[in-house]
């Protein structure tokens, strides 16, 4: 809908009636000087895919979609790619137990959920359940800044994603310093005991 407006800076949708929306794909893709983004009040409940939602958004420092019913969501691909300047962002509440895609295809260089969010610091995904998560590639390319508190809980994420193979954190492109200081915090333990590794 607003993907390649690339003189907006300010951008308030809270309006919107989205109540029937099935599909957000590229909703601001490439909107390279948008700083601010409300989207507040929006309806998801119908939504099976958000890909590329926010991807290119490089001048967003926050966005508050922690509200968002996800339960129907089966692709996340890119929907935060490139959101570079943004260091917190509050998903503990979304459901992901449909989704199937938070990466691109194998091989693809681009399509990951959160690739080159690289001043992120904040996420905590301890409650998501990835039981049917395929696509995987590029997930955390670039997360060069996640705190030790956000990797301890993509240390209780990662084994409920059954179906990817290798269980690595290099699998599912998490940058090696990150995966390194992953071994020493409190549920490293429970993280290999599911049978994953650094892969580093």
């Amino acid at each position: 809908m607003f993907a390649g407006c690339k003189e907006f800076t300010v951008l308030d949708v809270s309006g919107f009636v989205t109540n029937n929306a099935t599909v957000l794909d590229g909703m601001f893709q490439d909107c390279e000087k948008l700083s601010v983004i409300n989207v507040s009040g929006f309806n998801t409940n119908k939504v099976t895919r958000m890909k590329d939602v926010f991807q290119g958004c490089h001048a967003v420092t926050a966005l508050d979609v922690s509200d968002w019913n996800t339960s129907n969501v089966t692709t996340l691909w890119g929907i935060f790619q490139g959101c570079s300047l943004i260091e917190t962002l509050d998903l503990s509440n979304w459901n992901v137990d449909n989704v199937t895609e938070m990466g691109g295809n194998p091989g693809y260089s681009y399509g990951g959920i959160f690739q080159n969010c690289i001043n992120l610091k904040n996420i905590d995904l301890s409650r998501w359940n990835g039981q049917n998560v395929e696509k995987k590639s590029q997930m955390f390319t670039g997360c060069n800044s996640l705190t030790e508190a956000s990797l301890n809980t993509i240390l209780v994420f990662c084994p409920t994603m059954t179906k990817l193979s290798p269980k690595t954190l290099k699998s599912i492109f998490m940058p090696q310093a990150r995966a390194n200081l992953c071994t020493g915090l409190s549920n490293y333990s429970t993280f290999t005991a599911a049978g994953w590794t650094t892969g580093y």
